[in-house]
């Protein structure tokens, strides 16, 4: 990995991975439905997915509302029914018991700003 041309960032902090990390199948229904949605879908590599010489990628996406991007949600109708079908109460980041933890982010923002969303 020293040889390669990359910058190792601390990760991501979704707060509820069930809602922000979905596979190819849920992807290509989200575009199917409305094909904006791609724009805030995008390949994912866990830890887990690093070998030593390359990666395994295990078909696993993640839905990039950064706070950073100040998305409006309602331009991507399909994927905000998908994060909904979730619950508004477990997505919202009060702090809340079953609700993220106390954040300033929009109830469908990953937790974390993550200035560095575009390595």
């Amino acid at each position: 990995m020293k040889d390669w041309d990359i910058q190792i960032n601390y990760g991501i902090k979704t707060g509820f991975n069930e809602a922000f990390i979905i596979d190819g199948e849920k992807r290509k229904e989200l575009i199917e439905q409305d094909p904006k949605s791609e724009d805030i879908i995008r390949p994912l590599l866990r830890g887990r997915d690093i070998k030593r010489y390359g990666y395994e990628f295990a078909d696993l996406y993640l839905i990039t509302t950064f706070p950073s991007l100040k998305i409006n949600i309602e331009k991507y109708p399909t994927v905000k029914q998908h994060l909904l079908s979730f619950g508004y109460n477990r997505l919202k980041q009060t702090g809340e018991q079953g609700a993220r933890k106390k954040t300033n982010n929009q109830w469908f923002e990953t937790q974390d700003t993550i200035a560095y969303w575009d390595d």
